[in-house]
């Protein structure tokens, strides 16, 4: 046998080390002046044991001090004098007077030892002497008690013993060192030291964790990388250290007595929660474990030993798949038969084979719904999947299906809609399915799913027939309208189906409110809720809706249907632009999309659910904005393109292209038409087609459009579709020059719950105040708007209302002849002239707009000739500049 050396490191300052060296700096300085010590390193393996012996030998190498190194090694434990062979040959020639050690017989060991350790001490006696021993706990029974007797005789000789291991030699008396693991920031530093990285670069950060602050795992990991030359980069790193962190664990489990191994799966299978089974020798069973760096230690209160969570990950990847579903159903039963907590039991059962016994799915599903309602969807549908593969009663595993499903929206769609459709077409929960599946908005799937002659209720279906009615009108089929008032009255989810059908057609606004109040008190299910809320939003009840909504999205959460929460997110967020909270409504936009990625949505509701997007964004004065929302649809869209059509030509006017508008707008009410929606409550398209007709010069089409919808609103006769129908016609209706128009919409709005179509409604008189020379009365509604518009977070609208009050306070009127020139100019070029009157220059203006600066000038040109002006001068003049 040769001597070892501890692992050779770079001459580095040991990082979180400091009170280790400095013990082991005085142990040799004590040494170098005739003074004994002995010092034990304890802890689990990688922890850098060798590190600090080679961090003492060179101490010693300075102090002149002769080191002999020793090293044990885990396929020598039976060699006997293993260690002290290897300190014979480091201390030769003074070694070659020992006795003959392979010839030593058992009744000799101790006159052997005996003998030996006088020579080391005589050694010791001319010099003094530093012994290492790393790994001592793997040396052999003869070396252990020569080791030992020398520990008992240290003050006979300047003599110092520095040994590694998990623990400390049971003879004599060591002075423990027990290095911890490497805080975040020392794994930190390590790495960026290891890598010569600068101070501020955190890259690496991820590799330090995965070494679980192990130098003796991170250190040679980096140092490898480093040395074979090539380019580091964080991928390579963090598989370096785990493949050196798996390494040390198979070091330590090749080493553990017979039989220990299959207590090693025991653990990582049961983990803490389940006793181990009494068995003799037990309690030092788990002591070996802990001293090998296998265990951790359990909360506080509970002191229970259990497997390191990578220690048993590594276990159990190398245990026979078979063997390891063995074990998994083996002590899912031992745990169920000890009354272990539900969550273990289903956590050991999920790597087990279907068992074929009923409390195993009873288990896993109770777990499951918990997940589901905790938010875990992923965990959800692993145990409800595993669930699935027991024996369940046909009732329960509908149930179940319904369950997996929700689960499963997130993540698997597809999935979870193929197995929603085939629950709502059979089996004993039909009615949830279906509901789920409205509340998304998939009427299509639902129709399919239930054709019209299967539809009708059965017993624990009831309301089957009535949710088939409201998938018709999602997917815009016709319905039969001859409903008994009695009957609807009656049933909330009949009153839900009737008052949404009401509000699509856009007549009868009374009963649809009595209706919708009806359907959105609680009932178990949430589509006829959903579809009441709608209605309410459409009957100018924003505050009953709203209410409504939240008390549905907590409902929702709280049961674990995030797809369904999703839903009432954006509805929700509908609601809140209607009423102009437009923050808000981000806010639950961004909330739905959150519990609902945009892929997983049904098709319709995912293009209302960007057209709503892109909606808002136009509002708030970002076009940019607006047009990375609609990017997101499917060009190809079938379901819910009128509203994508209608969100474009919102988009397309604001950057100034009436024709595109005009194309889409007339398009989007084609198709509105077609699917019975004649309510202008729904999508205000007329309004914009008009305004880009009179962009287009084609002024007797936009009035003939906005008669139309001037009949529409009167018919449904809310103050909203009144008021807005009013405006628009004061707008664009190219009516001879008098406020009095803009004076009844402002007035109808001002009941209305849309706060921002009543600040257009004031922004329009107020301009038209200013134009007539009232200039109190302009600044007045210029100053309300403003302020109505700043809550509401609509850029556009304030910015315009700020130039009409500031244009008013100057007291400067607009001459009569160019008046009815402003109301030509769309909302572009009007906020770009605005601005420009307000002395901003052409770059500041396409900051604020979001455009480009060409844009700008496109605009400001066009609304100068528009205006009769030939610049700033004169446009400052005409709308009552500074």
């Amino acid at each position: 046998m040769s001597a070892t050396h501890p692992e050779q490191h770079p001459v580095t300052p040991l990082v979180e080390r400091d009170a280790e060296t400095s013990l082991l700096d005085r142990v040799v300085g004590d040494l170098a002046a005739g003074r004994s010590a002995a010092v034990a390193v304890i802890g689990p393996p990688a922890i850098g044991h060798s590190a600090l012996l080679a961090h003492a030998a060179r101490v010693a190498a300075g102090h002149g001090v002769r080191t002999v190194v020793a090293r044990a090694r885990r396929w020598e434990t039976d060699v006997e004098w293993g260690v002290v062979d290897q300190w014979r040959a480091s201390l030769a020639p003074d070694g070659s007077g020992w006795p003959p050690l392979d010839r030593v017989r058992p009744e000799q060991r101790a006159a052997a030892s005996s003998e030996v350790c006088s020579a080391l001490l005589a050694t010791a006696r001319r010099a003094p002497l530093l012994l290492l021993v790393d790994d001592v706990h793997r040396a052999d029974q003869a070396s252990t008690h020569l080791l030992g007797m020398l520990l008992r005789r240290l003050r006979q000789a300047p003599v110092a013993v520095v040994c590694t291991g998990r623990c400390a030699p049971r003879a004599g008396e060591c002075t423990p060192l027990r290095p911890r693991p490497l805080t975040a920031a020392g794994g930190r530093r390590v790495s960026r030291d290891r890598l010569g990285l600068p101070g501020a670069d955190d890259r690496f950060d991820t590799v330090a964790e995965a070494s679980l602050g192990l130098p003796g795992v991170l250190v040679p990991a980096l140092d490898g990388l480093r040395d074979a030359g090539t380019r580091v980069d964080v991928r390579a790193a963090e598989a370096a250290v785990l493949r050196r962190r798996a390494a040390v664990v198979d070091r330590t489990l090749a080493g553990l007595p017979a039989g220990l191994l299959d207590v090693v799966r025991v653990l990582a299978v049961a983990g803490d929660a389940v006793p181990l089974p009494a068995a003799r020798g037990a309690a030092a069973v788990l002591d070996h474990l802990r001293a090998n760096g296998l265990t951790a230690t359990g909360p506080a209160a509970d002191d229970r030993p259990r497997l390191a969570p990578h220690v048993a990950e590594q276990v159990l990847a190398g245990t026979d798949p078979a063997v390891r579903r063995e074990l998994h159903a083996w002590i899912a039963e031992a745990a169920h038969r000890v009354a272990a907590p539900d969550d273990v039991v289903a956590r050991i059962l999920l790597g087990a084979a279907p068992l074929g016994a009923p409390w195993a799915a009873d288990v896993l599903r109770r777990v499951g719904r918990r997940r589901l309602r905790e938010g875990h969807d992923r965990e959800a549908a692993a145990l409800l999947a595993r669930a699935a593969g027991e024996p369940v009663d046909p009732a329960d595993r509908a149930a179940l299906v319904v369950d997996l499903a929700c689960a499963e929206s997130r993540d698997r769609p597809v999935v979870s809609r193929r197995a929603l459709i085939t629950a709502a077409s059979e089996g004993q929960h039909r009615q949830s399915a279906v509901d789920l599946l409205l509340v998304v908005g998939d009427g299509d799937a639902v129709c399919r799913a239930l054709p019209l002659d299967q539809a009708e209720d059965r017993p624990g279906d009831a309301g089957l027939g009535t949710l088939r009615r409201i998938a018709s009108l999602i997917a815009g089929h016709d319905v039969d309208d001859r409903v008994d008032a009695r009957t609807a009255a009656a049933d909330p989810v009949l009153a839900g189906a009737e008052a949404w059908r009401l509000a699509l057609a856009g007549r009868d606004l009374h009963r649809a409110r009595g209706l919708a109040l009806l359907a959105v008190a609680e009932q178990p299910l949430l589509s006829p809720r959903l579809a009441g809320a709608a209605t309410l939003v459409l009957t100018d009840d924003l505050t009953e809706a709203r209410a409504a909504l939240t008390d549905m999205l907590t409902d929702a959460l709280r049961v674990g249907r995030r797809g369904s929460a999703a839903s009432i997110a954006h509805h929700l967020a509908h609601a809140a632009r209607r009423a102009g909270y437009l923050d808000e409504a981000a806010r639950h936009l961004d909330h739905a999309l959150e519990l609902l990625p945009l892929p997983a949505w049904p098709a319709r509701t995912r293009a209302m659910l960007i057209a709503s997007g892109t909606l808002l964004e136009v509002e708030r004065g970002d076009p940019d904005a607006a047009r990375r929302h609609l990017a997101l649809a499917d060009p190809a869209s079938g379901p819910g393109r009128g509203r994508l059509l209608h969100a474009r030509a919102a988009v397309s006017l604001a950057s100034g292209d009436p024709v595109s508008a005009l194309h889409d707008l007339l398009d989007c009410g084609r198709r509105l038409a077609g699917r019975g929606r004649g309510n202008p409550a729904l999508v205000d398209w007329r309004p914009l087609a008009a305004e880009a007709l009179v962009r287009l010069d084609r002024a007797d089409e936009a009035r003939t459009l906005l008669a139309e919808e001037s009949r529409a609103a009167a018919a449904w006769g809310t103050a909203s579709s009144v008021g807005a129908a009013r405006l628009a016609a004061a707008r664009w209706g190219h009516e001879p020059f008098a406020p009095r128009a803009l004076v009844e919409a402002e007035h109808v709005l001002r009941r209305s719950p849309a706060r921002l179509l009543h600040v257009q409604a004031q922004v329009e008189l107020s301009a038209a105040e200013l134009r007539l020379g009232r200039t109190r009365e302009a600044a007045r509604l210029a100053d309300a708007a403003a302020r109505t518009a700043r809550a509401c977070g609509a850029v556009p609208v304030r910015l315009h209302a700020e130039a009409l009050s500031a244009a008013a306070r100057a007291g400067a009127g607009v001459p009569h002849d160019r008046t009815r020139r402003l109301s030509e100019l769309s909302p572009a070029q009007a906020k770009a002239a605005e601005l420009a009157a307000r002395g901003m220059t052409n770059p500041e203006i396409a900051g604020v707009l979001g455009v480009s600066r060409r844009t700008v000038e496109l605009h400001l040109t066009t609304a100068y000739r528009k205006l009769g002006v030939a610049g700033r001068g004169e446009l400052l003049a005409l709308i009552g500049g500074r």
